[in-house]
């Protein structure tokens, strides 16, 4: 059985690169944390408060290491707060301080059919 991966818990991911190895070699070298949970799937972070989703079977909870810098290929952040819109774009501020025009269609809930408040 799973446990549950509660925001704030540090965790490794399972490479698949080597397939005929144990699961513990197949562990990446970095810590991430664990910002929220998405259905089944995991919303991870780096330091850099970069991003990215993956499922809960291919995250082992982990404390030894260090805190990854950032996530290859990674989204920008989450979302901290709505500054101001236009018609069809909002100015939003990412967690770490960073600010950017995202069209509204990008600004979603956990399902892609709602559109956030």
């Amino acid at each position: 059985m799973t446990t549950r991966l509660e925001p704030g818990t540090t965790v490794r991911i399972v490479n698949e690169n080597k397939p005929f190895t144990k699961k513990r070699s197949n562990l990446s070298n970095e810590l991430y944390t664990v910002a929220a949970n998405e259905w089944s799937n995991i919303i991870i972070k780096g330091a850099d408060y970069s991003v990215a989703t993956f499922p809960r079977f291919k995250l082992i909870p982990s404390s030894r290491g260090k805190l990854a810098k950032s996530i290859d290929n990674a989204k920008r952040g989450i979302v901290e707060a709505i500054i101001d819109s236009n018609k069809d774009k909002y100015k939003v501020r990412y967690e770490g301080g960073v600010t950017d025009w995202i069209p509204k269609k990008n600004v979603r809930e956990g399902r892609p059919t709602i559109q956030s408040p």
